[in-house]
C-alpha cells in the first residue's frame, strides 16, 4: 500500500500561491488584451490584422483554459486543507479524551 505524508499548512500556502499566480495571470492577459485590442482593427487593418485576430481569440481561449485549470487547483489545494484539518482536529480530540483504567497504571501494565 503507498504511503504519503501530506503537511497540512503547506496545502494552504500553495493554494494562496496558486491564486496569487491567478491574479498576476489575470492582470497580464488584460494589459495585452489592451494593447492588442487597441491596435488590432484600430491602426492595423487588413488580411493580416485579421488573421492575428483569429489567432489571437485562439490564444484568449487557451488562456482561459489555463485560467480555469489554476483556479480549480487552488480551489482543491483549499478544500483539501480544510479536510485535513478538521481529520487532525478530530485525531488531537481523540487523544485528549482518552481514559487509562488506574489499575493498569498502578500495575505497571500487569493483571
Amino acid at each position: 500500500m503507498a504511503q504519503f505524508r501530506v503537511s497540512t499548512p503547506a496545502l494552504g500556502y500553495s493554494a494562496a500561491s496558486i491564486s496569487a499566480a491567478l491574479a498576476d495571470f489575470d492582470a497580464r492577459v488584460s494589459q495585452v488584451s489592451a494593447v492588442v485590442n487597441g491596435v488590432v482593427g484600430n491602426s492595423w487593418d487588413g488580411e493580416a490584422a485579421a488573421a492575428f485576430g483569429g489567432g489571437w481569440q485562439l490564444w484568449l481561449q487557451s488562456a482561459a483554459t489555463t485560467r480555469a485549470a489554476l483556479a480549480d487547483i487552488a480551489l482543491r489545494l483549499n478544500l483539501a486543507e480544510g479536510s485535513y484539518e478538521t481529520l487532525e482536529a478530530q485525531l488531537t480530540s481523540q487523544t485528549r479524551t482518552s481514559t487509562i483504567a488506574v489499575g493498569d497504571i498502578r500495575s505497571g501494565g500487569r493483571s
